[in-house]
């Protein structure tokens, strides 16, 4: 499955999903991994309308800004109202290099 843009005239009887945004689609089906969803090329990207939250960037060792309505639903036991309550949380032994980033 993937979330595309087509018109409605394009959609065969069978296909039943239809969706009124790219949000609501990678939500329903991709919200293991919905910023990756929402950044497909050429689809507008979705709309940020939640709270801004810092989640943990593993890779960086970092946290990072994430709009809380394009975490997935596996990230969202991450998410944290502040930059130093997410580097307190998750990065402490790194100390104020954390809040540097």
């Amino acid at each position: 499955k993937e979330c595309s843009k087509k018109e409605l005239k394009d959609f065969k009887v069978y296909e039943q999903d239809r969706f009124d945004s790219l949000e609501e689609c990678c939500t329903r089906y991709f919200a293991y991994d919905k910023e990756t969803c929402c950044d497909s090329p050429g689809m507008g990207g979705c709309t940020p309308t939640g709270d801004i939250v810092f989640v943990p960037d593993w890779g960086n060792n970092e946290c990072v800004s994430r709009s809380s309505a394009t975490l997935g639903s596996h990230e969202e036991e991450y998410a944290n109202n502040s930059r130093s309550e997410c580097c307190s949380r998750f990065f402490d032994w790194m100390g104020s290099l954390c809040l540097e980033s």
